[in-house]
């Protein structure tokens, strides 16, 4: 299997797997629907840059390479193993079974954590149910859809258990400058379903810089940053929702990319139950 197969999502023998996967019983306030679309070429790309990524088959090869040969190895359940590259900021992660890899992914680490009540869940049943999107309402005030990245370590808590806290961050596509808006204040922050990818928990969002810390990882050839971007602007709450955001420096269209600056861009959201 190449790798740009692989990270469309497809996973041989997903259909003959299916026997091993706990379903667990359902709270029926959680809606569960399966689609069959969905994979990581685009999260792997805002880490690595696009063009890199994507122009360079290699870097996606060496990648899984690595994975498989220096990561950390743990069993999820008895028939699925993680392997993680922990890198500080962020990890890469691929799931395992029988020695095949099923899916791979990147997470960006966070310290923001809000509660949520989960609304729908989205299975991705291509790769067999064992990675899915969130659909739900954080602080009883606004809505979010982001890919769990411990859907399967958690899936029963997820089909059970409503109300969650969770940990929220991003990979940007693409930053630019913010523009005036007509009829908005000038410090007008906030976000919504992308127009183009917005049925992946990706976002088209204006946003402030509120902190910012340099990343650079120079074995993978990654320069970035980690950007916490306020989306919600609340004067009682300046923090009400922020999100950690890795940004890769070949993302940034704009030269003012400090903090206290207003940038525009898209954003794919991912979250995990907080511990």
């Amino acid at each position: 299997m190449g790798i740009f197969d692989f990270l469309k999502g497809n996973s041989k023998g997903a259909e003959k797997a299916k026997i091993h996967i706990n379903t667990p019983e359902r709270n029926t306030n959680v809606r569960l629907e399966h689609i069959n679309e969905g994979n990581h070429g685009d999260h792997w790309a805002g880490i690595f840059g696009f063009s890199n990524f994507y122009d360079n088959p290699q870097v996606g090869s060496k990648l899984l390479s690595l994975l498989s040969t220096t990561g950390k190895k743990q069993m999820i359940d008895k028939f699925y193993e993680e392997t993680r590259i922990d890198l500080g900021s962020i990890e890469f992660l691929s799931i395992t079974r029988k020695q095949k890899i099923q899916t791979s992914y990147p997470i960006v680490k966070s310290t923001v954590t809000v509660d949520s009540i989960s609304k729908t869940i989205k299975e991705w049943k291509h790769v067999n149910g064992i990675e899915a999107q969130i659909e739900g309402k954080c602080k009883n005030t606004f809505g979010i859809s982001y890919f769990a990245t411990d859907y399967l370590k958690n899936k029963e808590k997820y089909a059970s258990t409503l109300a969650q806290d969770i940990q929220l961050s991003g990979v940007a596509y693409s930053i630019h400058s913010a523009t005036p808006m007509e009829g908005f204040a000038e410090n007008f922050v906030g976000y919504t379903p992308s127009k183009e990818y917005g049925k992946f928990s990706v976002i088209d969002f204006v946003g402030e810089i509120v902190d910012l810390k340099h990343l650079q990882i120079p074995e993978y050839s990654i320069e970035g940053y980690i950007a916490r971007i306020r989306l919600i602007q609340m004067d009682e709450d300046k923090d009400f929702f922020c999100l950690d955001t890795f940004v890769n420096k070949s993302t940034i269209q704009t030269e003012e990319f400090e903090i206290g600056n207003r940038i525009s861009g898209m954003i794919w959201i991912q979250g995990r139950i907080a511990e």
